[in-house]
C-alpha cells in the first residue's frame, strides 16, 4: 500500500505541478489576452470617435452653411423688422442640429420667429459676438432658465455693415437623442466635451450635462491619470482612459479626439463588460480548459487558432471597409472643382464590388451634372444608367423609395410584375444589381446610388450605404461651388457680368493677342434725377434697358455693369465700321426705352494696354456725359459746368500748390484701386511716372521695378509682400493701416505708410500710398 502511495506520489506531483503549470499558464495568458482586448479595445473606440467627429463635424458645416445662407437672404430684404424678414423668421422649420432661428440685435435685444422682442443684456452682448463674427458659442443657459443651448452665429452684411447677427439655436437637451440611435453597441456613450471649460455639451446617458472636473471624484483604473485627460482636454490632444461609472456599476473605457470644431472634444466610452466581453469569455474557456488539463490543451489551441484566424479576416475586412470608405472620401474631397472625380470614385466602387459598372444619379441637380457613370469593359448601351428614372423603371424606383436599398439576382419576379422593366435589364444585359436611395436634407428619394452586374454575392448594400453620404455630400458642395462662383461674377440687378468679371476679362485680355480689341464705355445719364423724382424702382428699370439693349447689341459674354451707373463692353477683331454699327444700334435701342447714356470708345491693335485703354474710354465717356448736360440744359447749365470747371481749375491749382509743399518731404503720394490695379498720383517723382508707363498703368509692375532699381537687398521682399492685394485688403478691411520703413540703395530711408480713402467699401477698394523722407532712428 505504502508502496503503491510512493509510486503515485510522482503522478500526484507531477498533477500538482501540472496544476500550478496551468494556473501559471491561465494568470499569465489571462493578463496577456486582457491586454490585448484592451488594445483592441481602445483601436475601435478611436475608430468610432474618429467616425462620430466627421459625423458631428459634416452636421455642424451643414448647419453653418444652412446659416450663411439664410444671413443672406435676410441681408436682401427692406428691414429686419419688415413683414417678409418676420415671415422668414417664423418659417424656419428646423433640421439637422438647429432647433430655431433667432436675430440678435443691437443694443442686445433677441427677435424670435414670433417676432417678440426679448432684452438679453444680462446674457449675451451684441458687441461682443459681433466682433467674433461667424462661430458657435460655447454652452449657455437659456434666456428663461429652461435649459442649455448652443449659439450658432453668422453676421447679416447689408451694404458692407453688419446689420445684425442671425442666431441658430441648438437645444443640448434634444442633442443627444440625435446621436443616440448611431450607438448601435450595448452601454456605449457618447460625450462632447468643450476642451478649455470641460463642459459636457453631449452625454447620452445622463439627464444632465456636468463638467469634466465632476470626475475627480470617481475611481480611475491603475496605468491612468485624471489629470492627464483634463490637460489633453485642454490642450487639444488626443488620448485614452478608464474610470468607474456609478452609472454602469462598473469600469467604462473611453477614447477621445479633437472634434475639429472650437475646442470641442469627442469621447466613445463602452462598459468593461462589453469591451472585454471576449477576454472574458476567453477566460472562462481557459478555467475549463485547465480542470480538463491536457486532455482538452490540444483541443483548445486549435480552436484559438481558428477563432484567431476569424477574428483577423473580420478585422481585416473591417479594415479594408474603413480603407474603402477614406479613399472615397479623399477622391471625392475635390469634385467641387473637378466633376471627373466622380467618376473616379465610382470606379473605386466597382472595385470594391467586383462589379462592371457603378453610377451616381440625382434627380433636379444642376444641367449637365446630374448622371456619372463609369463603365468597365463591353457593358450596356450608351446612356442607359443616365436613363435610369421612375418613370422608365417604375417598379423598381417604388421599391427602391420604400426601402432605401436594393440588392437583386433573380429578376424572374420582376418579369411578371414589369414585363416592360425586365425587357429593359436583359437588353441592357444587367444579371445583378446593387441599389441605394440618395436622400436630400429634408429625406426625400433625390437620386440612386448603384452598381450592376456584381463578381461575388452579397447579402446587403451595406458597402454603399457606407459611401452615399460621400457622393450626396460631395454633389451639394459642388452646387453650393456653382451657386457662390455664380453670385461672385453676376450682377443680379441686371444680368450682365460684374466688375469682378470685367477685371478677370482685362487681365485675359492684356496677355494679348493678334486680334484688334475695342472697349465702349458708357454711363446712364439721369440716373440719379430718376431716383430723386420716381424712386430707386424706376432707376433700376432704367438700368435694366440700358444692360438688355446692352446685351443685344453686344453680347452677354461681352457686356459688364461696374458701377452703380456705368457698363462697358468689348468688340474683339472687329474693325472700326462693325464697332460703329452696334453703337448705333445702341444708341437706338437706349433711346426707344426713352433715356440717354454717354459713350466713350477706344480702339486698339494687338495686344492692347487694356488698362490703358480703358481708362482713356472712361475719360472720353466722361467728356461726352459734359457736353450732353452742357448741350441739355442751355446756356444756364453751361454757366454751371463753366463755373464747376472754374472751381475745378482752382482746385488743380491749389493742388499744385500742395504738391509743391509736399516735394520737400515726402517722394510720392497715391492713390491706388487694388481691384483695377491703378493708381491718381497726387505727388509723383519722374523716375516713378517714366516706371508707371513702361508698366502700363499697373502700379504693382511700377512699383516691383523700382524696388528692384532703387530699394536695398535687405528691405526689397517686405516692400514687395504688400503687393499681395488680397492680404492687403484683409488688413484695411480690419482697420489697419500698413507701414514700413525701408532703406534705398543710396542710402536714404523711406516710411511707406498705407491707409483706406475716405470711400474704401466692397465695391471701392482705393487706399493711399505715402512715401515719406525720415531716418532710420526717427522710427
Amino acid at each position: 500500500m505504502k508502496a503503491k502511495r510512493r509510486r503515485s506520489e510522482p503522478h500526484i506531483l507531477a498533477a500538482v505541478f501540472l496544476s500550478l503549470c496551468l494556473g501559471a499558464a491561465f494568470f499569465f495568458a489571462s493578463r496577456e489576452i486582457t491586454a490585448l482586448a484592451t488594445d483592441s479595445c481602445f483601436r475601435m473606440l478611436r475608430q468610432a470617435t474618429l467616425q462620430f467627429g466627421q459625423e458631428l463635424k459634416s452636421n455642424v458645416s451643414g448647419s453653418r452653411q444652412l446659416l450663411k445662407l439664410t444671413a443672406r437672404q435676410f441681408a436682401e430684404l427692406d428691414g429686419l423688422d419688415s413683414e417678409p424678414a418676420l415671415r422668414l423668421l417664423s418659417s424656419f422649420e428646423g433640421g439637422s442640429l438647429i432647433s430655431r432661428l433667432e436675430i440678435l440685435l443691437p443694443g442686445d435685444q433677441i427677435l424670435s420667429m414670433d417676432g417678440s422682442l426679448t432684452d438679453a443684456s444680462d446674457a449675451l452682448s451684441y458687441e461682443r459676438e459681433k466682433v467674433l463674427g461667424e462661430h458657435i458659442s460655447g454652452r449657455q443657459n437659456e434666456l428663461d432658465g429652461s435649459g442649455m443651448i448652443l449659439r450658432s452665429y453668422a453676421p447679416i452684411v447689408k451694404d458692407g455693415e453688419t446689420q445684425a447677427l442671425l442666431c441658430a439655436v441648438i437645444d443640448l437637451e434634444t442633442l443627444p437623442h440625435f446621436y443616440s440611435d448611431n450607438l448601435s453597441q450595448e452601454g456605449s456613450r457618447l460625450c462632447v466635451i468643450e476642451g478649455k471649460s470641460g463642459n459636457f455639451l453631449v452625454d447620452t446617458v445622463h439627464d444632465y450635462l456636468g463638467n469634466i472636473h465632476g470626475l475627480r471624484s470617481r475611481k480611475i483604473k491603475e496605468g491612468y491619470s485624471l489629470e492627464q485627460v483634463i490637460r489633453d482636454m485642454d490642450e487639444g490632444k488626443s488620448g485614452q482612459t478608464a474610470f468607474f461609472s456609478n452609472t454602469a456599476g462598473e469600469y467604462l473605457y473611453c477614447a477621445y479626439e479633437p472634434a475639429g470644431i472650437n475646442d470641442w472634444m469627442l469621447m466613445f466610452s463602452l462598459p468593461e463588460s462589453v469591451a472585454l466581453a471576449d477576454a472574458q469569455k476567453i477566460r472562462r474557456m481557459l478555467m475549463l480548459l485547465a480542470g480538463l488539463e491536457a486532455l482538452f490543451l490540444v483541443f483548445y489551441f486549435v480552436w484559438l487558432l481558428l477563432r484567431t484566424r476569424r477574428e483577423t479576416r473580420e478585422k481585416d475586412a473591417q479594415l479594408d471597409r474603413v480603407q474603402y470608405m477614406l479613399q472615397i472620401e479623399n477622391v471625392l474631397f475635390n469634385a467641387a472643382r473637378d466633376p471627373g472625380l466622380f467618376e473616379e470614385a465610382l470606379h473605386k466602387v466597382a472595385g470594391m464590388l467586383q462589379a462592371q459598372g457603378a453610377f451616381f444619379l440625382l434627380y433636379g441637380s444642376h444641367e449637365g451634372r446630374h448622371a456619372y457613370v463609369w463603365m468597365g469593359g463591353d457593358d450596356a448601351p450608351n446612356g442607359f444608367w443616365e436613363n435610369l428614372s421612375a418613370k422608365r423603371f417604375p417598379r423598381l424606383s417604388a421599391m427602391l423609395t420604400r426601402q432605401g436599398s436594393l440588392l437583386c439576382y433573380d429578376f424572374s419576379s420582376l418579369a411578371e410584375e414589369s414585363p416592360r422593366e425586365y425587357e429593359l435589364l436583359q437588353g441592357a444585359g444587367v444579371e445583378s444589381l446593387m441599389l441605394v436611395s440618395v436622400r436630400n436634407p429634408d429625406s426625400v428619394h433625390a437620386g440612386v446610388l448603384g452598381a450592376y452586374n456584381l463578381g461575388r454575392r452579397f447579402f446587403s448594400a451595406e458597402l454603399l450605404q457606407s459611401v452615399v453620404l460621400s457622393f450626396s455630400m460631395a454633389l451639394y458642395n459642388m452646387e453650393s461651388f456653382l451657386t457662390i462662383k455664380e453670385m461672385g461674377m453676376m450682377d443680379h440687378l441686371t444680368g450682365l457680368l460684374n466688375r469682378n468679371s470685367f477685371q478677370k476679362a482685362m487681365e485675359e485680355y492684356e496677355k494679348g493677342g493678334d486680334l484688334s480689341l475695342c472697349c465702349v464705355y458708357l454711363d446712364a445719364d439721369g440716373l440719379h434725377e430718376i431716383n430723386n423724382q420716381f424712386g430707386h424702382i424706376a432707376g433700376d428699370r432704367m438700368l435694366q434697358s440700358v444692360a438688355e439693349a446692352l446685351k443685344e447689341c453686344f453680347g452677354e459674354e461681352n457686356t459688364y455693369r461696374i458701377g452703380g451707373d456705368e457698363f462697358a463692353a468689348f468688340c474683339l477683331g472687329e474693325d472700326e465700321e462693325q464697332v460703329g454699327r452696334r453703337i448705333q444700334a445702341l444708341e437706338r435701342a437706349i433711346a426707344d426705352c426713352g433715356y440717354h447714356v454717354s459713350l466713350g470708345v477706344e480702339r486698339r491693335e494687338r495686344a492692347p494696354l487694356v488698362f490703358e485703354m480703358v481708362k482713356r474710354a472712361e475719360e472720353k465717356m466722361y467728356e461726352a456725359k459734359r457736353l450732353y448736360y452742357q448741350n441739355r440744359d442751355g446756356e444756364q447749365q453751361a454757366r454751371e459746368m463753366n463755373r464747376q470747371l472754374e472751381d475745378l481749375l482752382q482746385e488743380k491749382r491749389d493742388l499744385d500748390v500742395f504738391r509743391s509743399a509736399l516735394a520737400s518731404k515726402y517722394i510720392g503720394v497715391y492713390i491706388v484701386d487694388l481691384r483695377m490695379d491703378s493708381l491718381r498720383t497726387i505727388y509723383i517723382p519722374a523716375y516713378f511716372q517714366r516706371a508707371v508707363q513702361a508698366a502700363g498703368g499697373k502700379f504693382s509692375a511700377a512699383l516691383q521695378s523700382y524696388a528692384e532699381k532703387s530699394v536695398d537687398a535687405m528691405d526689397r521682399k517686405a516692400l514687395l509682400a504688400l503687393l499681395d492685394y488680397q492680404a492687403l485688403e484683409k488688413r484695411l478691411g480690419r482697420g489697419e493701416e500698413p507701414q514700413l520703413l525701408y532703406r534705398k540703395k543710396d542710402g536714404e530711408c523711406i516710411f511707406l505708410h498705407i491707409f483706406p480713402s475716405p470711400d474704401y467699401s466692397p465695391q471701392c477698394r482705393e487706399c493711399i500710398w505715402t512715401f515719406e523722407k525720415t531716418k532710420w532712428n526717427e522710427q
